[in-house]
């Protein structure tokens, strides 16, 4: 099952908004002067979250294809060795971010 989601902009995430005046019930827009100044917008911690990680996604360096392709071959030949200590620091390291984002 796939959920569509509309109104979004670019990786932003940013929803589109609309700058008309509100309908006074006539079908036609309401006087733009009555809601001049008034548009304000909250986000939730969870939005505000979710574009942190945006702008942090965005700021993360590329990958560099040649150390992915001398990993891939290692593996493929046996030469690639694990340290499971380093392996396990990391884990506890993400861990301790994850818990400061909750």
């Amino acid at each position: 099952m796939t959920n569509k989601i509309d109104n979004l902009v670019g990786s932003g995430l940013a929803p589109r908004v609309n700058r008309e005046a509100p309908s006074s019930g006539s079908g036609k827009p309401a006087s733009a002067g009555a809601a001049a100044g008034s548009d304000s917008v909250r986000l939730t911690g969870d939005a505000v979250q979710l574009a942190a990680v945006d702008r942090a996604l965005a700021a993360a360096a590329d990958v560099d294809l040649k150390q992915v392709e001398a990993i891939r071959s290692a593996i493929a030949e046996g030469r690639y060795e694990v340290n499971p200590g380093a392996v396990a620091d990391k884990m506890l390291q993400m861990d301790k971010l994850l818990a400061v984002i909750k």
